[in-house]
């Protein structure tokens, strides 16, 4: 059990390492500003606006964004969207609702179906109201055909936006695999007291940092920096808990795999002692060496085989259990199970061998003088 166990959280882990994300996390990082609460409503734009055009400046930063949600997250429910044209007319609830500058999806690399939002360099969003939703909401909403110009509103007096993209899905390392979020974008007319800039640079995320603080503090005396993060970074904390998980479970399921070697050679080497008489008789007999050590090898093996039938029954009974902290993989996943067998069986040939090999040695006189 603690083997199979072991061998599905391996597999999961080794899924959330090499899952698609949806962007590109290399060279990638985000950091959050915040300008005084007493600084006047009129002036936060064009701090936030004075502040991106420096970052954009600086040697190595190949590109930097507005963002209300850096990827892998996906910002926060936008509560229900009526759909244009939808029969019956149901709301459909978005879980991540993202404003964001048209630069965004290329500064995060995430590929994009259509078109992104139109605006001038600023990230100033000029037209009409336009969206962008991911696969997941193009899947859910429209199956059967394109999204990019169908059109949806949050409340009935609010404008209709169009859709004019469809960004790849965005997953978060250590969620289940198979379901992502519905995420909405949306052009970024009005920057918050609070605000997010992704970047893209060539330069270590780790080196630029300190630059970065240094062109916040010179930006406007009214504008902190509060929070910094790489993507790697965030990732590999994402992941510290699942792998953790499996090294526990793993050092467990080590040290089950000895006892059970150890065991089955101990039960296998007293059977033997138990039947030197037995053996001396069959060999006085005329048994050759080869089939005393079949003997053996069949009782070792007759235990091993029930022992892995009743192991590997438990093993899906318990896999359930732990299905809920799978990525990519079933708890019932027959490549992991098939190796575990595979496993057990040959350690439970090799604890045989052993006592099977002394066994072939018995000198028939000695055994038979013995008792």
């Amino acid at each position: 059990m603690l083997l199979v166990g072991a061998g599905l959280l391996a597999r999961s882990f080794r899924s959330m390492e090499h899952v698609n994300l949806g962007f590109d996390p290399h060279g990638f990082a985000s950091f959050s500003v915040q300008v005084r609460t007493d600084t006047p409503r009129e002036l936060w734009d064009g701090i936030i606006v004075d502040l991106l055009a420096r970052v954009r400046a600086l040697p190595g930063v190949e590109g930097a964004e507005l963002t209300t949600a850096a990827p892998p997250y996906s910002g926060v429910s936008a509560g229900e969207l009526e759909i244009d044209g939808a029969t019956p007319r149901t709301p459909v609830k978005v879980e991540g609702f993202n404003a964001v500058q048209p630069g965004f999806f290329h500064v995060a690399r995430i590929r994009l179906h259509g078109r992104t939002f139109s605006g001038d360099t600023t990230g100033r969003v000029e037209g009409p109201p336009e969206a962008i939703v991911n696969e997941a909401f193009a899947r859910r909403l429209w199956p059967n055909g394109d999204a990019i110009g169908h059109h949806l509103r949050n409340g009935p007096t609010a404008k209709w936006l169009t859709v004019v993209g469809v960004a790849q899905n965005v997953a978060v390392p250590g969620q289940r695999g198979d379901r992502f979020d519905l995420q909405l974008y949306v052009p970024a007319i009005t920057w918050f007291p609070n605000a997010n800039i992704v970047l893209r640079s060539g330069t270590p995320i780790d080196a630029l940092m300190p630059t970065l603080r240094r062109v916040v503090a010179q930006t406007d005396s009214r504008l902190a920096i509060w929070r910094t993060q790489s993507s790697e970074t965030e990732i590999a904390a994402l992941l510290a808990a699942p792998r953790f998980a499996m090294a526990l479970v793993g050092a467990l399921a080590l040290a089950a795999l000895v006892l059970s070697t150890v065991g089955l050679y101990g039960v296998i080497a007293y059977a033997v002692s138990q039947r030197t008489r037995e053996i001396g008789v069959r060999v006085a007999l005329g048994a050759e060496p080869r089939d005393v050590a079949q003997l053996i090898l069949r009782d070792g093996a007759t235990l091993a085989v029930a022992g892995l039938a009743i192991g590997l029954a438990s093993a899906a009974a318990a896999g359930r259990a732990i299905q809920s902290f799978l990525f990519g993989v079933t708890s019932m996943d027959p490549l992991t199970y098939a190796a575990i067998a595979l496993l057990l069986g040959a350690v439970g040939l090799i604890a045989s061998y052993l006592p099977a090999r002394r066994a072939m040695r018995i000198d028939p006189v000695l055994a038979l003088s013995a008792e």
